[in-house]
């Protein structure tokens, strides 16, 4: 049968099939293991003969070879005449030249022809056996007995046709046995088939499988009336649900038009970047229209600290406006792969120090506090000026979102070849569903953070930042508030940019 049609045929032909091959694997081998047996008994049986009748002959013949009588030698041998199944005897001197030999009158050919006087076991479709002849316990010749194997084979056959029998009774009753067993397995599931069919055909949920024992297959049996119970209870379910249909199409209409909403929402997220990034330039630029005109309107008038308030404002509205026009260049290039960077040697400790340092002003206007851990060890092979820029923006984004009076942690760790600085922040923390997703450009998390402003640009320049440095940047939620933004690194540059 090939697997295709063994594949479609019944539970009960396969469970058969298997069955029967498992008493037939036993049967084949009991009945290999028994004819091994009988083989071997019986060759230690002929063994054991031919060796007991040389050790009757040994002693009688020792003297006539001794004594070089060859008529008293020949007529020893000649009583093995009586042995139906000897057909031949050789005695040899010490030195294992033929002193006499005996062979029987009805024998066809000569036993000892080809074969070494050493010869010990089968050989030739005969069997022999090599005797010492003993005076004294000195050894003075050895006999060699030619036994043929026509009694042996004859055993041998009579055992096989013996074992071919009582295996073919043994077989035929496991047979009828086994085609009784396994209806006990095949049984229930044949029932369980035919319930199924009922069931998908006639949609009848009523009917239940019998359950005989508290077996396998009294759990399958109670699992597939469990599942029927389950099916027949969903079924009555969706039979009110259907009725319930009409309610509710109003309420999947809405659903689907929220739908269609997020998905032209969607579309819409360049228009939303664009009125993003004008209204973060149009506030700044605002700002520094505002105080020119106010000082050109004053000039005679103000004194030298209100002009140069004024000029610092300035100053911070066009720096804002310069950050985000380098941004929108950095993630340009970077899309394009053109950003340039120049690797060498860095003291990282001295630049988390020195980019630390940078936000103590903004730290102290809310009343943050800086805390940093920093490992010493060795310098990276980077670009100083990108990781810089990295921290800035890991910085800032904690500043930002930090409560008034909280801790932001900076921490460097070492561990072999790579590098790990953490930013951590007492703030809202991420929303889990957007935690992969505020690393994409444009993109600004709407839950957990606070309305904070920004183009939704910096994290994504960070990674890549980080990437193009063979590292990544991850974030982490900690309890009970804030988040972790970690950055690993290799000590030897492991990325390039694409090109």
């Amino acid at each position: 049968m090939n697997p295709i049609s063994f594949d479609r045929a019944s539970i009960r032909l396969k469970v058969s099939l298997v069955l029967m091959a498992a008493l037939a694997i036993a049967f084949v081998l009991a009945a290999g293991g028994l004819a091994s047996y009988e083989w071997l008994n019986q060759y230690r049986n002929i063994e054991r003969e031919l060796g007991a009748i040389g050790d009757v002959l040994g002693p009688n013949l020792a003297a006539p070879l001794v004594f070089g009588d060859v008529q008293a030698g020949q007529d020893i041998l000649a009583s093995l005449e009586s042995q139906d199944s000897i057909l031949g005897a050789r005695l040899l001197d010490p030195t294992g030249e033929l002193f006499l030999t005996y062979h029987r009158a009805t024998a066809a050919a000569d036993p000892f022809v080809g074969v070494n006087v050493n010869t010990h076991g089968l050989s030739g479709g005969c069997f022999f056996v090599v005797t010492p002849v003993l005076i004294d316990g000195e050894v003075v010749g050895r006999l060699q007995i030619a036994a043929s194997l026509r009694a042996y084979r004859g055993r041998i056959k009579r055992f096989a046709l013996t074992l071919v029998f009582v295996m073919s009774v043994s077989v035929l009753a496991g047979l009828v046995l086994l085609i009784r067993m396994q209806r006990l397995i095949s049984g229930p599931i044949e029932e369980m088939a035919e319930i199924a069919r009922q069931v998908s055909t006639r949609k009848n949920y009523n009917v239940r499988a019998r359950k005989r024992g508290d077996d396998e297959l009294g759990t399958l049996v109670d699992g597939f009336n469990h599942m029927l119970d389950q099916v027949q209870r969903r079924e009555h379910a969706l039979v009110r649900a259907q009725r319930e249909l009409e309610g509710r199409v109003e309420e999947r209409t809405r659903e689907l038009s929220l739908a269609k909403d997020e998905a032209e929402g969607a579309v819409r997220a360049k228009s939303l970047f664009l009125a993003n990034v004008s209204h973060e330039l149009r506030t700044p630029m605002h700002g520094v229209l505002a105080f020119a005109k106010l000082g050109e309107k004053r000039a005679d008038s103000l004194d030298p600290a209100k002009t140069a308030h004024y000029f610092g404002q300035i100053v911070d509205a066009g720096n804002r406006m310069l950050g985000l026009v380098d941004d929108l260049l950095d993630t340009a290039q970077l899309e394009a792969g053109t950003m340039e960077f120049e690797f060498q040697a860095v003291d990282l400790v001295h630049l988390v120090q020195a980019t630390v340092d940078q936000f103590q002003s903004a730290a102290h206007e809310k009343r943050l506090e800086l805390v940093v851990d920093l490992d010493a060890f060795g310098s990276v092979n980077a670009d100083s000026h990108r990781l810089m820029q990295l921290l800035r923006g890991l910085l800032s984004n904690a500043v930002r979102f930090a409560p008034e009076a909280s801790k932001i942690h900076v921490r460097l760790l070492a561990d072999g070849d790579e590098v790990t600085m953490e930013v951590q922040d007492e703030g809202p923390g991420v929303a889990p569903a957007e935690i992969e997703a505020i690393f994409q450009s444009f993109h600004q998390a709407e839950e957990g953070r606070t309305g904070a402003g920004g183009t939704g640009l910096g994290l994504g320049i960070c990674r890549e930042i980080a990437r193009a440095h063979g590292g990544d940047v991850q974030v982490e939620n900690v309890r009970p508030r804030g988040a972790i933004f970690r950055v690993t690194l290799s000590r030897q540059r492991a990325g390039l940019l694409p090109t």
